[in-house]
């Protein structure tokens, strides 16, 4: 019998976009994972956001050990740092697969990733196609099902409400979703940069398809600092992004009554992070954009931490000695933990 897949994925040019700034460290990893791929046609991109380090110098190297992948190789420099979201934005402009998939810099794929992912979209003529991933924290990995819904609408309210992650790193998806609804990166939107397109292609993504097994390996920070999880420019971030999140819903109005709510889930999100970690005199200067935001909403959101709930309720009943309470007893935990 003759194994005619291979020769099938061959014909699929499969775009493998990467922004690459200031990730030696991990660098080398990334690139063995991505030049060591099973599958075979790939057109591998990688964006030189001005890195200060010798990332570039390593991928260089790297790729001298895969010959083959030296035609399919492009590596795309900025004449001056642009951040994250113009990076894969740059990627984007520059590649001609059918599908695209995205890895960050200072993660790594299973060999068999692409081929997995692009079997099972073509065996199911999906838009979107996507795995579980492997977290890696430290010394150790742990899986994180995604349990996929096959409905797109369902598929988006989990990912509004922070049921299904946003990345667009365990998602393969057509090309054609990205040019046929113009769904672009806006420059400077470098943090949740993939929510603000994984939204826009979800909804309008016809087919959904799952691989239950973990192709990804998401490198996470052991600990993040409270006080970096909000800074001035996240949360800068956050706000353009549910401005954008309301001229989306205004222009497809009215959305199913399900959909509506998750837009409003994520609102509530952004509102407790802000509480929590951020200025919260952004609440006042933006109180038009969280103005319909609810306790019940707060109270009910389906993948808040307890702690967080009940600092959002805090404040949603201006009850500021208790969020500020709140705010201390984290700046506390995180300088016990940093300090052990």
């Amino acid at each position: 019998m003759i194994d005619n897949s291979s020769a099938q994925h061959s014909e699929t040019v499969v775009s493998l976009l990467v922004p690459v700034y200031n990730v030696e460290k991990y660098v080398e990893q990334c690139a063995r994972s991505i030049f060591g791929q099973t599958y075979p046609n790939l057109e591998i991109i990688f964006v030189d956001d001005c890195s200060p380090d010798h990332s570039i110098e390593i991928i260089r190297r790297v790729l001298e050990e895969y010959p083959q992948r030296k035609p399919q190789t492009k590596i795309i420099p900025h004449t001056h740092n642009q951040g994250r979201a113009v990076a894969r934005q740059t990627a984007m402009q520059n590649c001609t697969g059918y599908y695209t998939i995205h890895c960050d810099s200072d993660d790594y794929m299973a060999p068999d990733a692409i081929s997995q992912l692009v079997a099972k979209a073509r065996k199911e003529d999906a838009d979107i196609t996507i795995s579980d991933i492997f977290v890696v924290d430290g010394d150790q990995v742990r899986t994180d099902k995604m349990n996929v819904p096959a409905d797109n609408m369902e598929c988006l309210c989990r990912i509004l409400d922070g049921g299904l992650h946003s990345a667009l790193w365990n998602k393969l998806v057509k090309k054609s979703l990205y040019d046929t609804y113009h769904i672009i990166w806006i420059p400077g939107l470098d943090e949740r940069e993939d929510m603000l397109v994984m939204y826009r292609l979800m909804f309008h993504a016809t087919k959904i398809a799952y691989v239950p097994r973990p192709l990804y390996y998401y490198r996470c920070p052991r600990f993040v600092h409270s006080s970096t999880r909000m800074n001035p420019m996240k949360q800068g971030c956050c706000i353009t992004l549910l401005r954008q999140m309301d001229n989306f819903r205004h222009e497809h109005a009215p959305l199913p009554q399900d959909v509506e709510q998750a837009f409003i889930f994520h609102k509530a999100e952004i509102k407790i992070l802000i509480s929590l970690y951020g200025d919260r005199s952004a609440l006042k200067s933006h109180k038009e954009l969280f103005r319909e935001v609810t306790i019940k909403d707060i109270a009910k959101h389906p993948n808040r931490p307890i702690l967080h709930k009940l600092t959002g309720l805090l404040e949603a009943m201006h009850i500021t000695p208790g969020v500020l309470l709140m705010r201390a007893l984290l700046r506390l935990r995180d300088k016990f933990i940093t300090s052990r």
